[in-house]
């Protein structure tokens, strides 16, 4: 279980730095040439644009999120709520 958890999160860090410093540079070249740039490509630019203007507050976000469920899933209700929904999901897999 700790190399998809790994993986998941060298991904979600890759597509941040992504979004932060390589999306505007493609953002000005763009710009600097005129040409209208197609609907998704839209939606990315103003994702990055969000992103480098919400940094802070997102990082936040996470740091308490990891701090919140860590306190959480060491006390004995975390434990038993985790393994009531697991058996619960894996009788409905199949």
């Amino acid at each position: 279980m700790t190399y998809p958890i790994i993986t998941i999160i060298v991904a979600i860090i890759v597509v941040g730095i992504i979004l932060v410093f390589v999306i505007p540079v493609f953002e000005e070249m763009f710009a600097s040439m005129g040409s209208a740039l197609p609907g998704p490509t839209l939606m990315v630019v103003a994702l990055s644009n969000f992103v480098v203007a919400n940094i802070g507050y997102i990082l936040g976000g996470l740091i308490g999120t990891v701090i919140v469920l860590r306190r959480f899933y060491k006390t004995k209700k975390a434990v038993s709520s985790w393994m009531i929904c697991f058996y619960a999901c894996r009788s409905w897999a199949f």
